[in-house]
């Protein structure tokens, strides 16, 4: 993928001879021996697309996302299949429509169809993080997606939870887990940082929990104008 644009790299946790590179149509393993870079040899066709961002995960597996919501499962390297949310969201829909028979008939027939457009609208991946029973993803439309590892042998990891940041459809542009994995920060696209508890908490069992705002809300990106607080920090007015 000669002048292909690289979007993530990142040194192998368990081989650091090992460096993953990702990007515009661009997804290599490559080792660092002797002074020159090799590349692996893995068996990988998929169609040519924009991979956003990756995650090391235990057992030596790697997740790749890209940015038309499809997470590839690598597994020593070796690719092991997809994991689509995408899909889990719409069997979720006709199940809930089979538990609640009225919600069928609750189709308005004048909807705009700009706004029919928009729940058709692919969910993309742009941030991932692993916690200790899977992972997090950071998506377009103001959405974070839980999954967590499966004990069924036909799947690795499973599709369980959706969060929804704020009223402002806006992509989750960065994810940041606390150590003690009590704390869930994200940074979106429109400047806004937002936290999420998780202390005491099940992050799966979390219907009633919302993300808050980590600081006074910022309408726009740093300035040369901002006032400097302490220490150099730069202080915007709400």
């Amino acid at each position: 993928a000669s002048g292909a644009s690289v979007t993530c790299t990142d040194f192998c946790p368990w081989d650091s001879s090992i460096v993953s590179v990702i990007g515009d149509g661009l997804l290599r393993f490559l080792r660092i021996q002797d002074g020159a870079t090799k590349p692996l040899t893995f068996s990988f066709k998929r169609e040519v697309q924009q991979y956003s961002c990756h995650a090391w995960l235990p057992d030596e597996r790697l997740i790749v996302a890209a940015e038309s919501g499809e997470l590839l499962l690598f597994e020593g390297f070796e690719f092991r299949g997809t994991l689509n949310f995408l899909q889990n969201q719409q069997q979720q829909q006709q199940q809930q429509s089979q538990i609640n028979p009225q919600h069928q008939h609750q189709q308005p027939q004048s909807m705009p169809a700009d706004l029919l457009d928009e729940e058709v609208e692919p969910i993309s991946v742009h941030s991932l993080v692993v916690y200790n029973k899977g992972f997090v993803c950071g998506c377009s439309q103001n959405t974070v997606q839980v999954f967590e590892s499966s004990d069924d042998p036909h799947e690795y990891y499973r599709h369980t939870k959706t969060f929804v940041v704020d009223g402002n459809k806006s992509r989750v542009t960065s994810l940041a887990l606390s150590p003690g994995e009590d704390n869930l920060a994200c940074s979106l696209a429109n400047n806004q940082v937002y936290v999420l508890g998780l202390s005491n908490t099940d992050i799966l069992k979390a219907e009633e929990m919302s993300f808050e705002l980590l600081t006074t809300s910022v309408h726009g990106p740093f300035s040369a104008d901002a006032t400097a607080g302490p220490g150099g920090a730069q202080v915007l007015g709400g």
